[in-house]
């Protein structure tokens, strides 16, 4: 019979640890009565010492495609996740629905640009041995891929909720703690560092940019079509605060003039000083599979001024004037 602990590392979960201390299994289900006993149901398999990470990826089928892609193209990935080190490794892989989402992209990555999906890859391990407990508020690591692929790793105050940034990619921690004899395997639902996702479906999931989403939704232009993947965008896209700057009396000319209204999505899809108007980038260089995204604070094709602001606040704001 072998030893083992069982310890709280935070206050609604409890733990079994094996003796050699390289293996923790959360304790899933307490408390189960029977006859002859009490029975817990925990996570995953005490004593196994070489249960490595890889063979957590073989082993669990939500993990099933990005270990088939990684036993195909990489094996420097399966041998890095297979092998004993010390620190340990912690690292966070994406689900299978994430996977079949981007795989088309990922195939031509491998054939044109295999170094960078490499390092992009590798920008999902850090060293050392992290559960989830283990994070508190922000905190920024170093991966495998080096400094040019940190991450950022955010434990919500309120809530459990963990996210991982990698890039302009952030990502949720939605299966936490799979311990294994090297290291911590987290799954995330997306993937780090590189675009998987195409200029539309980018803006679609981001909350700075809200309101430009109903308006795009609700002024379609088939010849704008930022989901096809088969052309390529820059796109200029105002963030909220643009749209919370204007007058109400710009505010009330765009909302009865549908001509004017449209006009906004096709002017971003071409960077320019337009209609003298200027706008400056707040985040930059956000990539998508088919084109760039930068955030700007204006909308290029309405005023913020009246002629009087402009000709009472200096030389530099005539820019604004339209």
């Amino acid at each position: 019979m072998r030893s083992m602990s069982c310890s709280s590392v935070c206050s609604e979960d409890f733990y079994l640890e094996a003796a050699n201390k390289r293996v923790l299994s959360r304790v899933e289900v307490m408390d189960i009565g029977v006859i002859n006993g009490v029975v817990h149901l925990v996570k995953n398999i005490l004593h196994a010492d070489q249960f490595t990470i890889w063979d957590a990826l073989t082993d669990m089928p939500q993990l099933r495609s990005i270990h088939d892609f990684l036993n195909s193209h990489f094996q420097e990935m399966r041998a890095m996740l297979n092998m004993s080190t010390n620190p340990e490794n912690t690292v966070f892989l994406p689900s299978n629905e994430v996977m079949e989402r981007s795989l088309d992209h990922l195939n031509i990555l491998v054939a044109v640009d295999s170094g960078t999906l490499l390092k992009a890859l590798q920008g999902h391990v850090i060293s050392g041995r992290y559960s989830s407990s283990s994070f508190e508020g922000e905190a920024t690591f170093m991966t495998f891929a080096q400094s040019n692929k940190n991450i950022t790793i955010k434990r919500g105050e309120k809530t459990s909720e963990i996210t991982i940034t990698g890039g302009h990619v952030t990502s949720k921690v939605i299966v936490k703690d799979i311990y294994c004899s090297n290291g911590v395997l987290h799954i995330i639902d997306d993937l780090l560092h590189i675009p998987t996702r195409t200029v539309g479906h980018e803006i679609r999931l981001r909350p700075e940019l809200r309101y430009m989403q109903v308006l795009m939704q609700t002024m379609k232009d088939p010849q704008y079509d930022l989901d096809d993947s088969r052309r390529n965008y820059t796109v200029f896209m105002a963030n909220n605060d643009a749209f919370s700057a204007l007058p109400w009396d710009t505010v009330s000319s765009l909302m009865v003039n549908v001509n004017w209204t449209v006009e906004i999505t096709p002017t971003f899809t071409v960077f320019v000083i337009n209609n003298n108007m200027a706008a400056e980038i707040v985040t930059r260089d956000i990539p998508a599979i088919n084109g760039w995204i930068h955030v700007i604070d204006r909308i290029l094709t309405v005023p913020y001024r009246s002629l009087a602001n402009v000709l009472t606040s200096g030389e530099d704001e005539v820019r604004y004037v339209t």
